[in-house]
């Protein structure tokens, strides 16, 4: 009586049989996944000729280490801080809606032909009586509300633009370095190097009218608090 045991290795000629049997099956098969395999090698070869060329330029942006207190109440022109959640925390405002809002409109990119498809169908034509309505609605409505329906218009209509500098927009910190490297990727070669030094140039710009902002502030507290000491001893 054979003991034959669960998970037994098979006999030389077995095996030798079942090598064989594979060989002879992908010898059959053989034309099929070479066929597969020039499929997926041409679509690739299309996909790269067809593919419109991309470039990629990046400017970077120095975090310095550096703080600067005036007043005990209130900091006033600080240096940024440098702790990894704060500097991270500055890459998420470079690549924020705000600073490419601000960007559009310094640059007026609504005025530039690459984004000429951003104002086709947005814009309502003022002639017939649809223009007139329009017309005297505006002219029934306080200055102030027209002013406040300009600007959402004005906003709506950069919208598109926003969201397309944003898609092709990269952030990120450059390992754990004070360095923030931003890219952005164009057809155009000198539009990307545009667009990211036009950035890097935002935030800066965005930097300053903040730190001007709290200095204001502090003027004013600080008047504000002279003026009651100054009572106070009169």
């Amino acid at each position: 009586m054979t003991d034959q045991r669960e998970g037994a290795l098979p006999t030389p000629s077995e095996a030798s049989f079942d090598l064989r049997a594979l060989y002879v099956r992908f010898r059959r098969r053989l034309p099929i996944f070479m066929g597969v395999v020039g499929a997926i090698m041409l679509a690739v070869i299309v996909f790269t000729f067809i593919q419109p060329k991309g470039y990629t330029a990046t400017a970077s942006v120095l975090i310095e280490p550096r703080r600067t207190t005036v007043l005990a109440q209130a900091d006033v022109m600080q240096g940024l801080p440098t702790d990894t959640s704060s500097i991270d925390t500055q890459v998420e405002v470079i690549g924020s809606r705000s600073v490419a809002e601000h960007l559009v409109e310094r640059l007026q990119l609504d005025k530039d032909p690459r984004f000429s498809w951003a104002s086709k169908g947005a814009g309502e034509t003022e002639g017939g009586l649809g223009g007139m309505m329009r017309s005297l609605g505006r002219a029934a409505k306080p200055a102030t509300t027209a002013q406040s329906g300009t600007l959402d218009a004005r906003r709506k209509a950069i919208e598109p633009i926003v969201d397309a500098i944003q898609a092709n927009t990269r952030v990120r910190r450059a390992g754990l370095t004070y360095v923030i490297e931003v890219s952005y990727s164009s057809p155009d070669p000198a539009f990307a190097a545009k667009i990211a030094n036009a950035l890097a140039e935002q935030y800066l710009i965005d930097q300053v009218e903040s730190k001007v902002n709290v200095t204001r502030g502090a003027n004013d507290w600080l008047t504000s608090r002279l003026n009651e000491l100054k009572a106070q001893v009169e």
